[in-house]
């Protein structure tokens, strides 16, 4: 039986956060080197500020995507569970 997209959406998400929050958790316990580095540092990739000014109206977007290491080992995890089960 398929799963719906929805479905699908909401457990990547889930563990998405899961893993963010795991890896904000650890990186307290865990001292500057390299599990570190690979697990617990965040890296960001977006847009930080677009403005359209047309001098009556102006518009700001901004966009970041915060990712770790574990986030993306728990995304991975859920996706290798989904084809799985």
């Amino acid at each position: 039986m398929g799963r719906r997209t929805g479905t699908i959406i909401i457990i990547l998400i889930t563990s998405a956060i899961l893993g963010s929050g795991i890896s904000t958790i650890l990186s307290r316990f865990f001292p500057e080197g390299p599990v570190y580095k690979i697990l617990c540092q965040i890296f960001s990739v977006g847009i930080k500020n677009l403005t359209l000014n047309l001098g009556f109206f102006e518009l700001s977007f901004s966009f970041t995507l915060s990712v770790s290491g574990l986030t993306i080992l728990f995304i991975i995890l859920a996706i290798i569970l989904l084809i799985k089960f």
